[in-house]
């Protein structure tokens, strides 16, 4: 397979560490690190409103709700891999 892997990641505050875990473990395991582009979404006052108006929260947070956005939000990318951070590759 030729072409970057596009990896979509989310979280704020306290996830913000389990993200770097998941973010360095996929590096770490990956044959060929540098096909990964990462994509990383992070606190968003804006974002965070609209999902919140659109969808409420979860678990006290908006952000679960922004990968239903993924083509508005990446529309130059075909297509990519979700990863939670609290993922282990």
């Amino acid at each position: 397979m030729s072409g970057k892997i596009h990896v979509v990641m989310v979280a704020d505050g306290p996830y913000m560490k389990g993200l770097e875990v998941a973010k360095t473990s996929m590096i770490e395991s990956c044959k060929n690190p540098s096909q990964i582009e990462f994509h990383i979404f992070g606190k968003d006052e804006g974002l965070d409103a609209r999902f919140r108006s659109d969808f409420g929260t979860y678990k006290g947070s908006s952000m679960a709700f922004l990968r239903l956005y993924l083509g508005e939000l990446l529309p130059d990318v075909d297509w990519v891999v979700y990863s939670d951070v609290d993922t282990v590759w």
